[in-house]
């Protein structure tokens, strides 16, 4: 069975056996004045606290391994297509994109971006080279791995296109 490890090598239940001995008495040399000086009820309460936060950060560094497993996040996530809407601010103000993604498998099988700025304008342009080379970036990819970052020289639109993806993430999980 795999044990997780602190960041210091040392194992969460190693410690917690440091400072907790076999009845139950906290043992740490930090801790020896302040148990002393302790009623019954406090001693027993810092006991459970203690006890519960080394446990706690036991089941954090198990809960950090599994979410770098492979495979993203453990979600599945049902076939079908879905919208989206994925706002953005450009340096000409509020833009916006629409998103429809085919999932099968959790990878994503067709995109189609449909720009909605205004025709003839810089925004246009950029929003139309994004939807038209969308696809070669993202088809084929497991949706948890979905994150662009620039398509065909525009870097702002992929901001409103991940927001979209996060919104289709949410929809085809529930």
């Amino acid at each position: 069975m795999a044990r997780a490890r602190s960041s210091s090598g040392d194992e969460p239940l190693d410690i917690l056996s440091r400072v907790l001995g076999r009845d139950g008495t906290i043992e740490s040399s930090l801790s020896t004045g302040l148990e002393a000086s302790l009623t019954p009820v406090t001693r027993t309460t810092a006991r459970a606290a203690t006890l519960v936060g080394l446990a706690g950060m036991a089941g954090l560094s198990l809960v950090s391994c599994a979410a770098g497993s492979p495979g993203g996040s453990g979600v599945s996530y049902a076939d079908g297509s879905y919208s989206a809407d994925g706002d953005y601010v450009a340096p000409s103000g509020p833009e916006s994109i629409t998103v429809e993604l085919t999932i099968e498998d959790d990878a994503v099988t067709a995109v189609t971006v449909t720009p909605h700025a205004e025709e003839g304008t810089r925004e246009s342009s950029f929003q139309t080279q994004f939807a038209d080379n969308i696809a070669d970036e993202v088809v084929g990819v497991d949706i948890d791995e979905l994150e662009v970052s620039r398509v065909a020289g525009s870097s702002l639109t992929s901001t409103g296109f991940n927001a979209a993806i996060e919104e289709i993430k949410q929809q085809a999980a529930g």
